[in-house]
């Protein structure tokens, strides 16, 4: 019987993920429905959501080369 192969923790690949996941539901699900009830939600809450996705990239990015900078 053929064992899986076991996957090493990525701690930093797995808070990118979480980050991209929560960056994603409040650019799809929360800012929509709190523009319902105000105008001041997009302004705040989209670049809140940028901001997560961007630094879901870097930490992504960081975990795929770990030689680079």
């Amino acid at each position: 019987m053929a064992r899986p192969t076991i996957q090493t923790a990525n701690p930093s690949a797995d808070a990118a993920a979480v980050l991209r996941r929560l960056g994603f539901a409040l650019l799809f699900f929360a800012v929509p429905l709190a523009s319902l009830f105000s105008r001041r939600a997009l302004v705040v809450m989209a670049p809140l959501a940028v901001v997560l996705l961007v630094l879901a990239a870097a930490l992504d990015g960081s975990a795929k080369h770990p030689g680079r900078s």
